[in-house]
């Protein structure tokens, strides 16, 4: 009987062991998505100028998203600029 209770104890203990190793691999992936997240929050907040007056998440969206416009609209402006003195009509 005693051989029995000791085998349930060692599958007892192997299947916490595996259950612990589970959950750790789990929160190590969470923690290394946040970590990629933050990397790439820390990225896009250096591209953007006057960054310090951006308020949250939201407000560093809102921002990227005027400084495309004002990056597309600059480019628009220096084709203007080209054709106008290359002199060609396109």
């Amino acid at each position: 009987m005693s051989e029995f209770y000791s085998s349930l104890v060692k599958r007892h203990s192997k299947c916490r062991r595996l259950v612990s190793m589970k959950r750790r691999a789990r929160l190590d992936v969470r923690k290394r998505g946040s970590n990629l997240f933050r990397r790439k929050l820390t990225t896009l907040k250096k591209l953007i100028p006057n960054r310090e007056a951006i308020g949250g998440l939201d407000g560093l969206f809102r921002e990227t998203a005027e400084y495309i416009m004002c990056l597309q609209m600059r480019v628009k402006v220096m084709r203007i600029m080209v054709n106008v003195l290359t002199g060609s009509d396109e």
